[in-house]
Formats: C-alpha cells, structure tokens, sequence
C-alpha cells in the first residue's frame, strides 16, 4: 500500500516536471534521454505516485515509453514500484513514486 512522504523542499518543488520544447516550439525535442525525464518529474514531485499513462503524459512521451522507464529507474534503485492509487488520476494500478 502506499504511504505519504514529506512534502518537497523549495529546491525540488522549483522544477516543473513539465516536458522541454525544442527551438521550434515542438515538445519532446530534448537531449534528456525517456528515463531522465521520468526521474526528474518524480523527484519533483516527491511524495505523489504516478501510473504509467500520468507519467507519460506529464513528461510528453507515450505510456509503453514510461513503462520502460519507470521500471529501468527503479531497477537501478532508488525509485519505487508498487500497486496503489495513482495521485493525478485516482485509478488503483502500478504506480511509481520518488524515494521519500
């Protein structure tokens, strides 16, 4: 079951989360690779848990690309992984969170 974290710092809670235009105006253009997109919105967001679908959309890449990620990050340690109620769209799933 999931379990509240501290609310972020001012130092986390400045970044956006949101997905990084390119010159054109296009979103997704960045040099950050699906799974650095994914573990700097979770830290930001430190103490809310995201589903697949949620992370995707707020990072600005489609679902099978979070999945992949989310689980590559918490592979290499430090993020979690487990079934509960996903903080931005209320459905019970596997969802990823930032370490509290």
């Amino acid at each position: 079951m999931t379990r509240p974290c501290a609310p972020p710092s001012n130092r986390e809670a400045t970044a956006t989360g949101k997905p990084e235009s390119g010159a054109d105006g296009r979103m997704g253009h960045s040099t950050m690779i699906a799974r650095d997109k994914v573990a700097a919105f979770l830290m930001a967001h430190r103490g809310r848990y995201f589903c697949e679908p949620c992370l995707g959309r707020a990072v600005g890449i489609d679902p099978s690309t979070g999945h992949r990620a989310a689980t590559r990050i918490a592979r290499a340690g430090g993020f979690v992984r487990e079934y509960g109620v996903c903080s931005e769209c209320g459905e019970s799933r596997l969802v990823t969170r930032a370490p509290c």
